[in-house]
């Protein structure tokens, strides 16, 4: 491992075999089906394939847990008014920082480990991209004949389409023990353990002040500002250290409006590559061949560094293709 990113960032004139070897063994489809990767992180480039991935990582996670699958829809409010064709279109944008950092349709179980999309106490360490697990969904009662038939079913495949925003979802955060009811809690509830008890945060839906425009379309969204935590783009796991199986996703555009030069491709490689911390935890789909490795950093690496480091999700790439 430390081999392959040492000669990334300085390479030679000629490719050792050792590093060759390397970047092969590491694009093995055959291993995805390793307990490691099916229960690991998943990084692209584009939130167009991350998207799809939270939502297959969802579904595929609720049923090896035997847990039911909520489907949970945004609620907008837009001017003019769409079609029910055109909102479809909405409900299913791909990048949630386009659309009120809230996913149009959100995939959700208990036991789903989630990261939040915008801060929500700063000083509690409740920040941007702060990781927990869902431990319950507190769905709207009229909702309740439908969540008790799909517990009731207990086959570990059941998937609930709520008709209604669910009053809250309770999540159980990493970096978090200031919630202001543990006193109360370990009274009613004397057996739980009072540090997991200090991470639970209750999560409302919430409506930001701010309407984002799709299209020709002013849109006013309600909703969780949550995603999937083990699903990233390589922007947003910049800086992290990622135990276990890691599926990178290497695609770039090569052709259209916006085609991604080598030298940011780069910079997307290297990024998700030394999240991992061995050769047995990565695997590499659609690379380029061994010897991209050959071609170095880009020469402005410094700049490229500065600018990655402080781009949003939300490029203005993605932007344009929203209005």
């Amino acid at each position: 491992m430390q081999e392959m990113l040492s000669f990334m960032r300085s390479p030679d004139k000629t490719l050792p075999e050792s590093v060759k070897q390397a970047w092969e063994s590491i694009q093995d489809a055959d291993r995805a089906k390793e307990d490691a990767f099916q229960t690991g992180h998943m990084l692209g480039i584009y939130w167009e394939t991350v998207a799809r991935w939270v939502s297959m990582r969802a579904a595929r996670d609720a049923t090896a847990l035997k847990t039911p699958l909520y489907l949970i829809q945004a609620s907008d409010k837009t001017d003019p008014k769409m079609t029910k064709e055109t909102y479809a279109k909405l409900l299913n944008h791909y990048n949630p920082f386009a659309t009120g950092s809230t996913h149009g349709m959100l995939a959700a179980h208990v036991g789903i480990r989630v990261r939040l999309l915008e801060a929500l106490d700063k000083k509690t360490g409740l920040v941007k991209n702060a990781e927990g697990t869902i431990v319950k969904i507190i769905h709207d009662p009229l909702d309740d004949a439908l969540v008790a038939q799909a517990w009731s079913n207990n086959v570990g495949n059941e998937t609930i389409y709520l008709t209604r925003l669910p009053q809250g979802i309770w999540l159980r955060m990493d970096a978090y023990e200031s919630a202001p009811f543990v006193d109360l809690l370990m009274e009613h509830a004397p057996g739980i353990d009072r540090r997991k008890a200090a991470g639970l945060v209750f999560l409302e839906p919430t409506t930001p002040r701010d309407h984002f425009t799709w299209r020709e379309y002013s849109v006013q969204r309600t909703g969780f500002c949550i995603s999937h935590g083990c699903v990233r783009t390589s922007t947003a796991c910049q800086g992290k250290t990622l135990e276990g199986g890691i599926i990178i996703d290497a695609g770039a555009r090569e052709q259209g409006a916006h085609p991604m030069d080598d030298d940011t491709l780069w910079l997307h490689l290297y990024v998700m590559l030394s999240r991992a911390t061995t050769l047995k935890n990565l695997l590499l789909v659609r690379a380029p061949t061994a010897e991209f490795l050959l071609r170095g950093p880009p020469r402005d690496l410094v700049s490229r560094l500065d600018m990655f480091d402080h781009r949003h999700d939300l490029s203005s790439i993605e932007k344009t293709r929203c209005h």
